[in-house]
């Protein structure tokens, strides 16, 4: 009985100066890594952040906001987002123009970016369903009613 006592003993003072050692071990690998790093660093690293991002914009959107010519790719997909309502302005009016003229009136479209076209289309009283359901050849599916 008095062997495990030392041996659990020994183990808990061995796992102690280990757990001690391995904290004063990690932080002088802090100061060894604060002593080789210099001012000049963050200086690059904060220069190269001012020719990235647009910080008005960025502020304005709250959002992060590369500026232009930083990426090709990204400013044509800029270009492409920023056209992007008046298609679908334009679609959103094709479509309302192949809509019965007794329908124009009483129906009411909308795009939402992350869903698609929300068109309201009234019901009928009398049957429940819509008063118009699409075309023959491009019929609508209804996604949801509410009153």
């Amino acid at each position: 009985m008095h062997c495990k006592t030392l041996f659990a003993t020994t183990i808990s003072q061995y796992e102690s100066r280990y757990a001690r050692n391995a904290h004063f071990d990690a932080h002088i690998n802090d100061i060894q890594v604060f002593e080789k790093f210099e001012g000049y660093h963050l200086a690059q690293v904060g220069r190269k952040i001012s020719e990235t991002v647009d910080f008005e914009k960025s502020a304005e959107e709250r959002r992060t906001v590369i500026l232009p010519g930083i990426d090709e790719q990204l400013d044509n997909m800029k270009r492409i987002l920023d056209g992007l309502e008046d298609i679908l302005n334009k679609v959103a009016g094709k479509l309302y123009e192949g809509m019965p003229p007794a329908l124009q009136t009483s129906l009411n479209v909308i795009y939402f970016p992350q869903i698609g076209f929300l068109v309201i289309v009234p019901m009928d009283p009398a049957t429940g369903n819509a008063i118009y359901e699409g075309s023959l050849d491009n019929p609508w599916e209804m996604m949801f009613s509410a009153e």
